[in-house]
């Protein structure tokens, strides 16, 4: 693959401004993911030049140490292969193929004509993992007496409540604010090195699924989201029944993770907390049961859920930097779960299960653990660390979670839920500014850790008042009423968001061998495109070309080349408006199809400057090569 930022290298080594030949001169390179298109002007004949990788050498005109020469249409005047061919040898020695790998904590479209390829990654994308904690489960679940069938037939109501209300409200479209939804999808579908920096568990948890639907690679991770969200309201009943609650509060508890309007409008989306929040769940589960385990004396299948847990939370670390912390806050949920060994059996244990944890994040990816540390590094600690802010963690919700607790302190029945409940709170706050992009960005982030902190709060409510049959009515119609007001939270959508749906019906009608030109990056806005969603594009095919700030249509594409211009939202602001207006300096355009919506922003810091956001699609009628 090409690495970002060799532009100008690509055109002193195609010789810019010197004559290879006397009948030809250079005139323009389009630097794609895996080769260089040249395009020489031989007096009425414009031929085109392809420069790959040298295994791609058959067929190629000529070739060097580090470059297969192709002429990919006209016809190429003799002496022109020859002497770019030697100009190229005498430059390449400072060429490589292999981009070094970045610690960047989120990868943007470069201001350039190439696609930033980060390093491939280092290990097979597949959750080998989930496996190895499955057989641990089965071996600690073993002979363990059936839950009864009413708290079956509970949790199976309330995820499949869950899922209904993410199927009929979830947004099914992007989860990530600024454009950057796009990129997990292809990192998942196509090319899992694009997600390098984040670590390798989201590919290995949706690369497999995306095989299933080639063709529209994100539907299947929005429906697989939504799946595992609605999972973890089932979960989140199993943990309160395991912590001693009775079935109505955690009932209530799970029911209240059903209907959150934040967890509806994040499940059906690419987002990489939906499975952080699944996993860390999970494994609390699964230390709590092995909690209840070591209370009857089976030490054998505790010691098997203890290690499954571990492992659940070494793949949420594998997804994103972000799960260090919800993994960390879960080892302590055993603690919850009462044991019959007092105080000091209970912290005697929570540290055996965080040293098992410990041993066994480092034993299966200590690399995930160097990729943290480097960011903590470079970033300060922002990027799924502790970033410690007491004067901002005093906020409305956070003083609403920390009171409730407080009061459960002293009301819980049982008592020790609260203790994990409130070191979880701890956690939350100190990652408070993780993401301040937007209220919702924010909120979901939060959302990770809600399991507990619900549980935590549902404890605090004494179970005599639910032994009456009205007061569980009440309940019942207080869940339906909060669904009702928050519906509307669930239900709204960016302008991000309209666009990508829009775009990527769009797409999947343009002609197989056309690009798309759009503007990528204007300051730090950033958008990158569903070009997957084209019929018969993979990533070695691009449908998109991110043009860079200052370049001209007419000075990017080739001679005769089938290209549509995209004049998207990033256009619709002070900083995005003068290079879409260059970009199409210059260019007969002819509007295909144009869209107009809202004004909502998915970053509060790059706000749209008007109150409606217009995306215009064009065909370029005259191609550079024909305009000249």
């Amino acid at each position: 693959m090409i690495p970002p930022g060799r532009e100008s290298f690509v055109s002193d080594m195609l010789g810019k401004g010197q004559p290879l030949c006397p009948a030809c001169k250079f005139a323009g390179a389009l630097i794609e993911r895996d080769r260089i298109k040249t395009r020489f002007d031989c007096g009425a004949s414009p031929v085109v030049v392809e420069l790959r990788h040298p295994s791609a050498s058959q067929g190629a005109a000529s070739r060097t140490d580090r470059f297969a020469i192709h002429v990919a249409s006209g016809n190429a005047p003799a002496g022109l292969i020859d002497a770019l061919a030697a100009r190229i040898r005498s430059k390449e020695s400072e060429w490589s193929w292999g981009p070094e790998p970045s610690a960047a904590p989120e990868p943007r479209p470069q201001a350039s004509t190439a696609s930033p390829q980060p390093a491939p990654p280092t290990r097979t994308p597949w959750p080998w993992i989930l496996p190895i904690a499955a057989i641990f489960l089965a071996a600690g679940c073993w002979r363990l007496p059936r839950p009864a069938r009413q708290d079956w037939l509970i949790a199976a109501a309330v995820g499949g409540a869950a899922l209904i209300a993410r199927v009929a409200f979830g947004p099914w479209g992007p989860f990530h604010a600024n454009g950057q939804g796009p990129l997990w999808v292809m990192g998942a579908a196509w090319d899992p090195s694009l997600l390098y920096n984040y670590g390798p568990g989201y590919a290995e948890l949706f690369s497999a699924l995306t095989r299933l639907a080639p063709a529209r690679p994100d539907d299947v991770i929005f429906a697989t989201n939504g799946l595992l969200s609605a999972c973890v309201s089932a979960i989140a009943y199993a943990m309160a029944r395991l912590a001693g609650l009775d079935r109505v509060r955690a009932c209530l508890a799970a029911s209240l993770l059903a209907i959150d309007p934040i967890a509806i409008r994040m499940a059906t989306t690419e987002s990489y907390l939906v499975p952080i929040l699944l996993l860390t769940a999970a494994a609390s589960l699964a230390l709590m049961g092995a909690t209840a385990r070591l209370a009857a004396g089976e030490r054998g299948p505790a010691a098997c859920l203890a290690i499954a847990g571990s492992l659940l939370c070494a793949q949420a670390i594998r997804v994103h930097p972000y799960g260090w912390t919800p993994a960390a806050a879960c080892v302590l949920a055993g603690f919850a779960v009462d044991h019959g060994k007092g105080l000091r059996g209970r912290l005697l244990w929570t540290a055996a299960c965080c040293g098992v944890a410990g041993v066994v994040v480092l034993a299966v990816d200590g690399s995930v653990l160097r990729l943290v540390a480097a960011h903590a590094l470079q970033e300060g600690g922002r990027i799924g660390l502790v970033h410690l802010r007491p004067h901002s963690i005093l906020e409305p919700p956070t003083i609403a979670l920390a009171f409730g607790l407080a009061v459960a302190a002293f009301a819980a029945r049982p008592r020790w839920v609260v203790v994990p409940a409130a070191c979880t709170l701890a956690a939350m706050a100190l990652t408070h500014h993780f993401h301040s992009q937007s209220w919702f960005q924010h909120a979901a982030l939060q959302r990770v850790f809600s399991p507990i902190l619900v549980i935590g709060v549902m404890s605090a409510l004494p179970g005599r008042w639910f032994e009456r049959r009205s007061a569980r009515v009440v309940a019942l119609a207080s869940v339906v009423a909060l669904l009702v007001v928050f519906l509307p939270a669930a239900k709204e959508r960016t302008t991000e968001h309209l666009e990508y749906r829009w775009l990527r019906d769009r797409f999947a009608s343009l002609p197989p061998d056309c690009v798309v030109a759009y503007i990528a990056r204007a300051d730090r806005r950033v958008l990158y495109l569903p070009e997957y969603r084209a019929a018969g594009r993979s990533r070695s095919r691009p449908l998109t070309i991110e043009i860079a700030k200052g370049e001209q249509l007419r000075n990017t594409f080739l001679a005769g080349q089938c290209a549509f211009v995209l004049r998207a939202s990033i256009c619709t602001s002070s900083s995005g408006r003068p290079p879409c207006d260059e970009l199409e300096r210059g260019v007969n355009l002819s509007p295909v199809e144009r869209a107009t919506f809202p004004a909502l922003a998915t970053h509060i810091d790059d706000p749209y400057d008007r109150p409606s956001v217009e995306v215009v699609l064009s065909r370029a009628v005259d191609t550079p090569g024909r305009s000249q």
